[in-house]
């Protein structure tokens, strides 16, 4: 099923797969799709007797749809005997296409017990890496020998992504009170950069901690977000830290200790503890 918001008779070809405009298509109207669902898979019994039979054409008599002998011109408009939004919930269901049963059922869980509808707001490739990290976790905990160097890298990753997508919004909002903080300087590996750079150019974890402890980015905060300020001393500055340890260690070859990857996964999982990576979810939230 697709939700479709909008259908468009204009040219938004900038949505459209690059080949569109390369050969010259022509399309009549362009149907604006915000979500996709997966209902039924492999099962023809099912789609014929749960889903096609549940709909008509009103074009044809409003005839309950016909799989054989049909003369349809297509595009077909249908309609249901039984109304049914399959899109009534919050949810996003168009993440979920195409992946494994244990992938969605963590997915689920980790929606019931850790993040609630937080989940959709991470960046798509945070929430693979989180639950791919989880998947390996409990796959290998057990076994001494194994080596969780990547359960760190792709719970490191979620978190940097997440940083990022929130550094951006709170520069977006200090500037907008400040427009001087656009202006102030700092290096990664040799580059100069200013805070304007950071919408076009990811910097490293350092970088935030730096910019985060300049007196004119600290006063606006304090000014205007002071919450946030608040949330950026008491839990941020310390998070960017602890990850930096061990996402450096990590990387120069040095395979992390089991207790290491658990207190990580504890902290942005939020077993036991708040999770930080809720807490950064919502602070973003609270900018905007």
């Amino acid at each position: 099923m697709a939700k479709v918001i909008s259908v468009a008779q204009g040219d938004v070809g900038e949505l459209a797969p690059t080949y569109y405009k390369q050969k010259g298509l022509k399309v009549e109207s362009w149907f604006i799709i915000s979500d996709l669902r997966e209902l039924v898979r492999d099962d023809f019994a099912g789609i014929r007797d749960n889903f096609l039979a549940n709909f008509t054409t009103p074009a044809y008599k409003n005839h309950t749809y016909a799989i054989y002998g049909n003369a349809y011109v297509y595009p077909l408009i249908v309609d249901m005997k039984q109304e049914i939004n399959y899109f009534e919930s919050e949810l996003k269901f168009y993440h979920d296409i195409y992946k494994n049963a244990r992938f969605l059922t963590l997915k689920n869980t980790l929606i019931e017990y850790s993040f609630g509808y937080l989940i959709y707001s991470m960046h798509p490739d945070s929430l693979e890496n989180i639950i791919s990290a989880e998947l390996e976790y409990q796959t290998n905990k057990q076994n001494p020998l194994y080596d969780l160097s990547s359960v760190v890298i792709k719970l490191s990753k979620t978190m940097e992504q997440e940083i990022y997508i929130f550094a951006k919004v709170l520069f977006k909002e200090l500037i907008t009170h400040n427009a001087k903080i656009k202006d102030i300087e700092y290096s990664v590996q040799g580059g100069q950069y200013t805070v304007a750079d950071i919408f076009t150019n990811k910097p490293n974890l350092g970088t935030y901690s730096f910019l985060l402890k300049n007196y004119l980015v600290k006063s606006t905060i304090q000014k205007h977000i002071p919450k946030v300020g608040k949330y950026i001393e008491n839990a941020l500055m310390n998070n960017i830290s602890k990850l930096q340890t061990i996402r450096n260690e990590t990387v120069h070859a040095k395979p992390p200790k089991l207790s290491e990857v658990v207190s990580l996964r504890e902290q942005i999982l939020g077993v036991g503890v708040s999770s930080s990576l809720a807490n950064l979810i919502k602070a973003r939230k609270s900018i905007s």
